[in-house]
């Protein structure tokens, strides 16, 4: 999906699209934290059912930063992917602020970026037996590795900006939600931020926010000096600037909505 809020800079528009992840959601990251919370406390078919419910997303996560198609009865990677699933199930902690779906993205691209490295390791390539058309050819594929990184940045700021509509999807926040609902005066977006500011600076608060989905109104208007219509009116926007916030996974995201650091 080729889509850019009104949010978004016109200038910054041409950087980056927004690529829907594929793969079931069954329940969303509701379901997904009410699992995973059985899950903490030893209940195994309720890891069993998350991986089901996952199983889709894993191949596609996987195959996204493998840049190839995966499949699960011919693809190593796909193996240690699931692994990874799995450490990110028992490590996920959903009061630090990062979606879940987030979490398991960067937990599966270590594990592969770990598994790269070994791989290539293991094939005690020598630079002995080049011939001049070897050479050649990696002489142009490090000429090439400067477009090289530049296309992975933007691979890599697609795939953030789906995780950031995903982790809006868990609120119950649509993009075209935000987009109707962000404040357009200065002031208005000015206290709004501040608030989401307050709220993820604020640990318990934090805490019950990411737990619940649901913003603490009652204390968030005395923290904040703001009134609960306010607050209320601009809860989506609210919403969509503590998630950047409190997750480091969007930093780039915080100069497309133009949040100062």
């Amino acid at each position: 999906m080729d889509y850019f809020p009104s949010i978004v800079p016109p200038e910054k528009r041409s950087l980056i699209r927004i690529k829907p992840i594929e793969g079931s959601k069954r329940g969303g990251i509701t379901e997904g934290i009410n699992l995973i919370a059985r899950i903490h406390q030893g209940d195994e078919p309720s890891r069993e059912q998350l991986i089901a419910d996952y199983k889709d997303r894993i191949v596609a996560i996987a195959s996204r930063i493998c840049k190839r198609p995966l499949h699960w009865n011919n693809d190593d990677e796909l193996s240690v992917a699931l692994i990874a699933f799995n450490e990110a199930i028992d490590t996920y902690q959903a009061e630090k602020g990062a979606a879940f779906t987030t979490h398991v993205h960067n937990i599966i691209r270590f594990r592969l970026i770990d598994h790269f490295r070994r791989e290539e390791r293991n094939r005690h390539i020598s630079l002995d037996g080049w011939n001049e058309s070897e050479q050649s050819n990696r002489i142009e594929q490090a000429s090439s590795l400067e477009a090289y990184r530049d296309k992975q940045e933007v691979e890599e700021r697609e795939m953030t900006m789906s995780l950031f509509v995903e982790a809006l999807q868990d609120f119950g926040i649509s993009l075209d939600d935000l987009v109707r609902t962000s404040p357009k005066h200065k002031d208005t977006k000015a206290n709004l931020i501040r608030a989401a500011r307050l709220l993820v600076a604020n640990t318990e608060l934090r805490r019950r926010f990411f737990s619940t989905r649901q913003i603490p109104m009652k204390e968030l208007v005395v923290l904040s000096g703001l009134s609960r219509k306010v607050l209320e009116t601009g809860r989506k926007y609210i919403v969509a600037v503590a998630i950047v916030l409190a997750d480091d996974e969007f930093r780039f995201v915080r100069s497309f909505l133009t949040l100062s650091e």
